[in-house]
């Protein structure tokens, strides 16, 4: 039998890489010779800043620096910051690409911690976890037999199939005067400023990766009493990345990066407003959602077993588990055939067990079990059982049964399947 099929291309972005690789660092940070000497670290924190992205045709890196930064507890009581810029840099290298690759990271900040080497030394260290993702280009081809042949049967799946189309990148700034409201100390020392982004809405609009969010700026200062206070402020964004073709029906993801991120009070000492800069690089993956049908198997059954029947053929006998070869059959198939010649499906359930497979439920009419084996549950009796589902019409067919269709004499003239057929 010759098979047709009809080819269908699908432009996709194939993930040639995805591998995350975690680093450590560390730093010495010398307290300046104003501060007192040191006595405790009672906190570490640290910002992540992506400083640059690199990808040609067989390698993929990142780098980029963390802010980190200690508040140590000083002899005269009085809580200072000592901070440093510690660099990190990741590369992996993948199979050499001809066509044009895209590349996105996702860098966190796993963990900062500090430890007090001496009155006057701090160690941080840092660990950064750095995942990057390459795509390139690919097309795919899927088949399908539209119009098959009669007496071919095909098995179809039809799979989602969800798929990145298309990336894209936007940078932008928030520049921000933050202001405390009245009743809140004063910021006299900025000891610590941390930064989170969250994206609360996004969608494709036309070619434009929409995406609107909040960065929240936590600040932990010291007022003018040298009492320790916070305060979080929310900035709102909305922003757009231009995109190469229209998909108003893609699902988008952005993630946000920082790339620059400074604050410091409007003023020396007794500021309401704390002046903020922050740069971030979005990544918009906007992926694409379709059904795909997928033959998983074809074949001709039913054209095989109509060639087998034969005029005096009385029924079809299978197992549900076929001993020794252990092929499963196809019970719903099977009785298809036998019911559409006339025939009951007579199946040995034996090896199954009516715990794992009830065959009348998938068509079959008789079910016949070996008892010896596991029915009986200890193999030393022989025996067996015939059940019959009582869903066969006999009397359609009763040429082929006459010794269950015709009366018997010697039951004083019963006809066996008009008795106990049901």
């Amino acid at each position: 039998m010759e098979l047709v099929f009809q080819e269908q291309r699908l432009e996709i972005l194939n993930r040639i890489l995805c591998d995350t690789v975690s680093q450590e660092q560390t730093a010495d940070v010398i307290i300046p010779d104003s501060v007192p000497d040191a006595e405790r670290v009672v906190d570490a924190f640290g910002t992540l800043l992506i400083r640059a992205e690199e990808c040609s045709g067989d390698s993929a890196a990142v780098s980029g620096t963390v802010q980190a930064g200690a508040l140590v507890v000083c002899e005269d009581g009085s809580v200072q910051r000592v901070e440093a810029d510690i660099p990190f840099s990741v590369r992996r290298d993948f199979p050499k690409r001809a066509e044009e690759c895209f590349m996105q990271s996702n860098c966190a900040l796993r963990s900062v911690d500090a430890r007090l080497l001496n009155s006057r030394k701090v160690l941080l260290r840092i660990c950064v976890s750095c995942t990057i993702s390459v795509y390139a280009p690919q097309q795919c081809t899927s088949y399908d037999i539209s119009e098959p042949a009669p007496n071919l049967q095909l098995k179809r799946s039809v799979l989602p199939l969800r798929t990145p189309a298309q990336l894209g990148e936007k940078s932008f700034a928030i520049n921000e005067v933050l202001e405390l409201p009245n009743g809140r100390q004063e910021i006299g020392r900025l000891l610590k400023c941390l930064y989170r982004t969250e994206i609360e809405e996004q969608r494709m609009v036309g070619n434009k990766a929409v995406f609107k969010g909040a960065l929240t700026v936590h600040a932990l200062y010291a007022g003018e009493d040298d009492a320790l206070y916070t305060y979080d402020w929310s900035v709102p964004f909305s922003q757009y990345a231009e995109l190469e073709r229209e998909m108003d029906e893609g699902d988008l993801r952005t993630e946000l990066t920082l790339t620059s991120a400074e604050a410091e009070p409007d003023s020396q000492f007794g500021s309401r407003r704390l002046i903020v800069s922050v740069n971030l690089l979005a990544q918009c993956t906007v992926f694409h959602m379709q059904n795909v049908s997928v033959i998983e198997d074809a074949f001709c059954t039913d054209a095989e077993l109509d060639a087998a029947f034969r005029p005096n053929t009385k029924a079809v006998f299978g197992e549900t588990i076929a001993n020794p070869a252990l092929t499963v059959l196809d019970i719903e198939q099977f009785a298809r055939a036998a019911h559409a010649h006339g025939v009951p499906l007579i199946i040995d359930n034996t090896f199954a067990t009516p715990v794992n497979c009830r065959p009348f439920e998938w068509g079959a009419d008789i079910v016949t079990h070996s008892t010896t084996k596991y029915m009986d549950g200890h193999g030393v009796h022989v025996g067996g059982a015939i059940v019959d589902s009582g869903n066969f019409d006999w009397m359609a067919h009763a040429d082929k049964f006459p010794g269950l269709c015709t009366p018997d004499d010697s039951y004083h003239g019963i006809t066996y399947a008009k008795k106990f057929g049901n």
